[in-house]
């Protein structure tokens, strides 16, 4: 072969190598639309911004989620309550669907209505059923039955369960019947203790709720406040004093922080460890960023963004924040 024909030879082939580069990176792009992944993109560079839009998911193409209301994750997917579809939907943290997890009907019925989850660690989620008026515990692996059901085994159980709170290897349960939380052992499902049954004035309808170092911080939706119980007593640690229209979601957020989901207010606000707001979601001017009707929310502090499910949009919306223990 000839030295002209050697360097052809290498020319083309070289060009060959270049097409197929390309079109590996299309058809990766092409894939990561196709499973609806969002672009998280991150703060600008020498943005002062404490909060930031960042994307909605599913895409606008794709099918929006049916009434999504509760949400969670282990760190690394994200497990929302669908409670229109009857499953809790598992996506990856920048938005890709991963799988559907089907929350059994009881007994006797074909309908469920999961309305919050909680992740309890070791593969399982602690899931409540509206329909009808149950906690499950179940596996993040499809292939394995229910574990249990919360109060079957005799032991005290929730009669109108709306909010779910792990920590420390208990599961604490809302109950909108009796006004209190129960509190049972997340591995034998025991019931152990009832908080809040001496509060006056009682609550009226727990949204949302976390452990903290200082207390069990809980919505009490109807009231328009937020309250710290402590979480073996129940006794009131104190009220904060931000009122709301309608807190439903609460999840804590870095130290002290924590971030209140208003559902009637449809924003997200962001408040100091004394109650006082500090910024919200309807301070965005981005018409993306406005909500219709959230109801939850999860902090991912590792990558500093914020998850909130918006029911009436039918999706989840992610927004950057920037809290003082992250600087």
């Amino acid at each position: 072969m000839s030295l002209r024909a050697n360097i052809s030879a290498k020319k083309m082939m070289a060009v060959l190598a270049l097409v197929l580069v390309c079109a590996l990176v299309v058809l990766l792009w092409v894939l990561f639309k196709m499973f609806g992944g969002a672009d998280l993109v991150g703060f600008s560079e020498g943005s002062t911004d404490e909060i930031m839009y960042v994307e909605r998911f599913p895409a606008s193409e794709d099918p929006a989620l049916e009434n999504p209301i509760g949400i969670d994750s282990d760190g690394r997917r994200l497990y929302v309550a669908e409670s229109g579809a009857g499953c809790i939907a598992v996506f990856t943290l920048d938005g890709r669907r991963l799988d559907d997890i089907a929350v059994p009907p009881a007994e006797g019925r074909s309908d469920v209505y999961p309305s919050d989850v909680a992740v309890m660690g070791d593969g399982r989620i602690a899931v409540t059923d509206n329909a009808s008026a149950r906690v499950l515990v179940l596996r993040t692996d499809k292939k394995a039955a229910p574990v249990s059901v919360i109060g079957e085994d005799g032991s005290r159980a929730p009669d109108q369960p709306t909010a779910l709170a792990y920590a420390n290897g208990e599961l604490f349960v809302a109950d909108g019947s009796s006004h209190t939380v129960l509190v049972f052992s997340a591995d034998s499902g025991e019931y152990l203790r009832e908080l809040g049954q001496e509060l006056s004035p009682p609550l009226t309808y727990c949204g949302g709720m976390f452990l903290a170092e200082d207390g069990l911080h809980i919505t009490d939706s109807n009231a328009g406040r937020v309250l710290v119980l402590d979480a073996r007593s129940g006794e009131l640690v104190h009220v904060l004093p931000e009122h709301y229209v309608l807190p439903r979601g609460i999840v804590q957020g870095i130290d002290s922080e924590e971030f209140v989901v208003d559902t009637f207010g449809k924003k997200v606000v962001a408040i100091t460890g004394e109650g006082i707001r500090r910024f919200g979601t309807d301070e965005l001017t981005d018409p993306m960023a406005e909500l219709l009707s959230p109801r939850d929310a999860c902090w991912i502090g590792e990558h500093g963004r914020l998850y909130v499910t918006d029911a009436n949009a039918g999706d989840v919306v992610v927004y950057n924040v920037r809290l003082p223990g992250a600087e």
